[in-house]
């Protein structure tokens, strides 16, 4: 797998235990904590001055299966870009992006049974919500790693030198 990060095989190293992190459906009794995906997301967008706003117009997704193995790197374009990869999700969803209060913003109008929002003052940590059925936690790296994303590279040794890949590692 020769997209990883260097420090992939190391956190997969590490000896810990993952409590649930979603609901059983009692209905069906579909257990999530045993199907989700790891996705890392990175928006980029271009500010509209009369809205007054960030429009998305690009969204990049690298998914792993919960175990940290890589399943795909997609990059989703157009304006429709946030509808796109909550389609382009195929099961329940960890998503993890470095500022989520962000993301968040440009995912919002597709979501709904928003619930359990963790957040700091405006520093939003952590919402579950839900999308067609699938249940996702976005998360932030930022409250985890509180450092900028361009300082990423030469934290974790990475030879990266354009922003626009960061989101790639």
């Amino acid at each position: 797998q020769g997209d990883e990060s260097p420090w992939l095989n190391e956190f997969r190293r590490l000896d810990y235990k993952i409590s649930p992190i979603f609901k059983v459906n009692e209905k069906n009794k579909e257990d999530p904590n045993q199907l989700y995906e790891v996705v890392f997301i990175d928006f980029e967008t271009f500010q509209d001055n009369t809205l007054g706003y960030h429009i998305p117009f690009c969204v990049n997704k690298k998914s792993y299966t919960k175990d940290l193995k890589f399943i795909e790197n997609k990059t989703y374009y157009g304006l429709d870009c946030a509808k796109q990869l909550l389609d382009g999700l195929n099961t329940h969803s960890v998503m993890i992006a470095h500022n989520a209060s962000f993301e968040y913003k440009m995912l919002i109008d597709h979501l709904y049974k928003i619930k359990n929002v963790i957040q700091t003052g405006s520093m939003l940590k952590q919402a579950q919500f839900v999308y067609k059925f699938k249940q996702i936690v976005l998360k932030d790296s930022y409250a985890m790693i509180s450092s900028k994303l361009e300082n990423f590279p030469k934290m974790m040794k990475l030879n990266i030198k354009d922003k626009g890949k960061y989101h790639t590692v």
